[in-house]
């Protein structure tokens, strides 16, 4: 199914600009999956914000080393954990990117700052970058497909390095820059 959707895409006459509207939907079923995470509410995101008519969905977590696919799998993953320790978290999403593919299929992909705290652990940030597939049923824009893609460590580490910098050597070096 992938493949041939991928194949569909390729030969497709992918449409030269994104309409206002289909930016606008698409953009705010982003938000809605980051406002239900952050408001505890992660078991509800594949019923109300997945096709779920489609058995095929399809969803990769950063922290997993496979796909989930069909509507199952991915509520186990996103449903309740009995005797897990409750988890805290800022699912913040941003640089929001839309493309319209065909009158009812878009591409998403937008900027991921996720931090979390569960149980005795102390609390994490990690930033990702998220893309996903949607598709328009019934007026409303539904996940299709779902992908965080982590960045490398060495990418990580740059960030890290270049964010210790401090704002006096920020601007000692524009300073010299401006000579």
């Amino acid at each position: 199914m992938t493949t041939l959707f991928l194949a569909w895409l390729l030969m497709a006459d992918v449409r030269a600009e994104t309409p206002d509207a289909v930016r606008a939907e698409v953009t705010a079923a982003v938000e809605a999956w980051a406002a239900r995470w952050n408001n505890g509410r992660r078991d509800s995101i594949v019923a109300a914000l997945w096709d779920t008519d489609d058995p095929e969905i399809m969803y990769l977590a950063g922290e997993q080393p496979d796909w989930m696919i069909g509507a199952a799998a991915i509520g186990a993953y996103l449903g309740p954990r009995p005797n897990a320790a409750p988890t805290i978290s800022d699912y913040a999403v941003s640089h929001i990117r839309v493309r319209a593919m065909a009158d009812n299929v878009a591409l998403a992909s937008w900027e991921l700052d996720y931090q979390f705290q569960r149980g005795a652990v102390p609390a994490m940030r990690e930033r990702l970058r998220a893309a996903a597939t949607l598709r328009e049923v019934s007026n409303e824009w539904k996940f299709v497909t779902y992908a965080e893609s982590p960045k490398s460590a060495m990418t990580y580490l740059r960030e890290l390095y270049e964010a210790i910098v401090t704002q006096a050597f920020e601007a000692k070096v524009d300073a010299a820059k401006a000579k």
